[in-house]
């Protein structure tokens, strides 16, 4: 398995191999794939907390996002959309790579992401 569980309140934090993966607009994202993905189905749209760690395990860079799932040619996998403000940080998770080409990531679910009142207000009043 992929993935292994740090610490287990449901499933709750969890470290992964993930892939640097650029999309053709410039942006990049950590791409998971095998069996952590099937863990974290069920909190799509999940807001997490990202910790991107060095070969010593610690952490190089940390961010918040969202789960995103998707499928191509059959095989779904996880993106975690890396932030453009941390860009300069690339080269250094570069270097952080296993020999198969992967970084180690450490998730931890902060919760479903939820509208700010003030969004659902206007919704309701547009």
């Amino acid at each position: 398995m992929e993935g292994q569980v740090q610490l287990t309140s449901g499933i709750r934090e969890l470290t992964v191999k993930a892939t640097l993966w650029r999309w053709s607009n410039g942006d990049v994202a950590l791409r998971v794939t095998g069996d952590a993905v099937e863990l974290l189905r069920r909190h799509v749209n999940e807001a997490v907390e990202v910790a991107v760690l060095d070969k010593a395990e610690r952490a190089i860079t940390m961010f918040k996002s969202t789960l995103r799932f998707y499928k191509s040619n059959g095989h779904d996998y996880l993106v975690i959309f890396y932030p453009r403000k941390l860009t300069p940080m690339l080269p250094i998770i570069e270097q952080s790579k296993d020999p198969d080409g992967k970084i180690w990531v450490a998730l931890r679910l902060l919760g479903i992401k939820k509208p700010s009142r003030r969004i659902k207000e206007e919704v309701r009043m547009g």
